[in-house]
């Protein structure tokens, strides 16, 4: 029999489970979940970052570690911020011999700041250690080859 003050039922999710469509049987009924169940990865890590500087609007970063893309492996839930900044559109998608689960690739743009770099999924949140902009190089200019001759 079913009540209707029995408003909660807790189960264990097996490790080979998947979304989809959640079914209770009982005795003389069977009913299906009006939400499906959405098996989420698990939390992000950022296990490295190289290199560790560079200069913003030239640098390109490697992020390593896991579970940075979403269920169906695309990044399309996938936040990327370095001190705060959004630059998810800074994520190199156009390496497709890098997987967007275990690395991204990032164009640091030229507006980047000192910080950490934090990915967020649906699932959580890593942050990696401080990445230090360095300011560009400094060109000096012969002074010699300025004169003119008389």
């Amino acid at each position: 029999m079913c009540s209707s003050d029995l408003a909660t039922l807790s189960v264990r999710v097996p490790s080979d489970a998947c979304s989809g469509s959640i079914w209770l049987y009982g005795h003389s009924f069977s009913v299906e979940a009006t939400d499906a169940f959405v098996l989420l990865p698990p939390d992000p890590v950022i296990t490295g970052m190289d290199p560790v500087s560079g200069v913003a609007g030239t640098a390109v970063v490697t992020l390593s570690g896991a579970n940075f893309a979403d269920v169906d492996g695309t990044l399309d839930n996938t936040q990327l911020t370095l001190n705060g900044q959004d630059i998810t559109t800074a994520i190199d998608t156009s390496t497709p011999s890098l997987s967007g689960d275990t690395t991204l690739t990032v164009n640091l743009p030229a507006t980047a700041s000192s910080g950490v770099f934090t990915v967020t999924t649906p699932s959580g949140t890593a942050s990696s250690g401080v990445f230090t902009v360095r300011p560009p190089p400094v060109t000096i200019k012969d002074r010699k080859s300025d004169r003119k001759s008389t």
